[in-house]
Parts: C-alpha cells; structure tokens; sequence
C-alpha cells in the first residue's frame, strides 16, 4: 500500500471507517509522514484527525489498545510517535541505506523514544559489523545524547605508519585552515588521524593508488585552497573519511582530484612505487632440503591480510615441490 493513498481524491471520497485499531495501525505503517527511519514517526495527534477524519477520543482510545498490545509508542508533547517492533523487520540494503535512517533520525525531536530507536539501530549496526558501528559512532559525535558504541571484535589489520603520518599532516594542516572543526579539536584529533590512516591504507592496497599519488593529492587539496574561490576541494575533503566515496558523476572522490590536480598541472610525473618485488629463499623442513628462490608477489596475491612484506614473510605457507613438506623462510 502506498502512501500516496491517504492523498489521494478518490480514496478520500469513499466512506469512511469507523474508528477501529486495525485501521490505525494500517495507517500508520502506511501514512505520508513516515521517514526513511523505519519504526518512528514525527506526527502527533492532528496528523491523525485530518487523515482518519476521527474524533480525538476514538484516536485515543485507539492508541490505547495499540499501546497495550507492545505495538505502539506516543509522544504527545513532542508529536513523536514510535512503532517499537520495527527491527523485527527491516534491514538496511548496504550503508547508503543505513546513512539515512541515522539522517533522518536527526529530524525527530529529542525525547525518549528517540533514544530508544537509536538504541535499536545501534544493536543493529553491531550485528551488522565494524562497518555500520563506525557510521553510527560518527553520527553519535553529533548527537552525544545517544551512548556511543565499540566496534564488534574483527580480524585486525596491521596499518603501515606512512599512512599515519601522511593522515596527521594533512589533518594538522586542515586545522590551521579551519581551527573550530569539532572533529579536530584535541579530544578528537587522533580518532580523526586513525580513520584518516585506514582510509589512506585502503587507497593504497585496494583501490591500487601509488603513494606518490596519494601524497601529492593531499598536498593539492591543501595547497590549491583559496576562500575567495567558489569551489574548493578542501571543503568537501575537511576530513580524509570520505575521500573514497562516490560522487555525483559516479567516480570515487579521489579520482576527482586527482584528475583535477593533471589538469592544472599537466606536466606533473607521478612515479608509481619504486619498490622492488624483494625474493626470499626458502628452505624445506623435510629430508629432502631443497631451497627455492620464491617471489613474494606471488605468494601475497593469495593472502588477504598480508599489507607489508614482512606481513608475507610472517604468514606465508608453501610447501616443497619434491616431498611436499612444508617450507620456511631463511
């Protein structure tokens, strides 16, 4: 059922239901003030009457039995209304979704059942994984009302201390360019310089950015900043979170500066990384003491979790071409 329904004017010249908490709930799964966060409403008691065309004291008495069954919510001074079994069944399609249920939870006055849904999206994010917990903790910095949340426990990934680095600079830069960010004031800093570096990691190992690249767009971003020009890409880039989403015209953020920064400077050569693919030998543990010469490239395309070579040297597993014994690194 759509919601245009309760719009419509055919449907609004058929008779009219008499008041009833079957009808009532219909409608509030189905009216036009519903939000994309799927169980709250922000709607109070005339949002019901120029609808439902029913005196107040049926929609109250309607309320009631919805209440009293665990199906229904209300805030009246606050015009919210909350349907507590929403979780049951919805999920959010992929983060995009889940973005906008927290989006549109900031419309919702603060009240109690506010708290509450958030605290239903928080359990959801951490059934979903580091991923949706990271977004609802981002969104709890703006509403710190609502109780933050850790991560649930996932395999961790040894981060390189370039991206730390390159992450504090450019973040230390930002702030001297807009010093009152809430994100990099001194309570925050280091989150902001940690989830910068994961994000710098991420360019470098999946979206396969040299590290001369990646370097020389942070120092565009900064260096090109001019208040007086209408667009800058330093107001979109304030923070490194989001410096691999998607835009608009559909190419990663990065790829929109990078190919900015060739425009303005077409004779810039970005070397790709010097370094060279390092060969180790490997000895059998078996009888047979062979030794191979091994190309760790090779061996890392199959690992995961491997992000420096001493990574591939540590996790590595081979096995001996002659009697198939296990081999080690020498």
């Amino acid at each position: 059922m759509y919601y245009v329904t309760w719009t419509d004017e055919k449907f609004k010249s058929l008779s009219k239901s008499q008041p009833n908490a079957q009808m009532l709930w219909l409608f509030l799964l189905t009216n036009p003030n519903r939000t994309n966060c799927p169980g709250i409403i922000k709607a109070g008691m005339g949002m019901c009457v120029d609808y439902l065309k029913w005196e107040v004291k049926d929609i109250k008495m309607c309320f009631r039995e919805l209440s009293e069954a665990g199906m229904v919510k209300v805030d009246w001074d606050n015009s919210v209304i909350y349907l507590p079994n929403w979780h049951k069944w919805n999920l959010p399609h992929n983060d995009k979704v889940f973005r906008g249920w927290l989006n549109a939870l900031n419309d919702i006055p603060d009240c109690n059942l506010k708290k509450e849904c958030a605290e239903q999206i928080k359990a959801k994010a951490i059934s979903l994984g580091a991923k949706y917990c990271e977004r609802f903790n981002m969104w709890v910095h703006q509403s710190p009302d609502i109780s933050k949340i850790d991560n649930p426990p996932t395999k961790k990934r040894r981060i390189e201390l370039i991206f730390f680095d390159l992450s504090k600079r450019y973040h230390q830069r930002v702030k001297k360019i807009y010093p009152n960010m809430r994100f990099l004031n001194d309570e925050k800093f280091d989150l902001t310089v940690n989830r910068g570096a994961m994000v710098l990691d991420r360019l470098h190992r999946l979206d396969r950015k040299s590290m001369a690249e990646i370097e020389a767009v942070l120092d565009y971003i900064i260096d090109n900043y001019d208040a007086n020009k209408q667009f800058n890409w330093l107001r979109n880039c304030q923070s490194l979170n989001s410096i691999r989403n998607e835009m608009k015209n559909g190419i990663m953020k990065f790829e929109g500066v990078s190919q900015d920064m060739r425009t303005d400077y077409p004779h810039m050569k970005l070397d790709k990384d010097k370094d060279k693919v390092p060969k180790k030998v490997m000895v059998c543990t078996g009888k047979c003491e062979g030794s191979w010469a091994v190309e760790l490239s090779k061996i890392q395309k199959k690992m995961k979790n491997a992000v420096t070579w001493d990574d591939v040297i540590a996790e590595a597993i081979a096995r001996c071409p002659k009697c198939n014994k296990p081999m080690e690194f020498v």
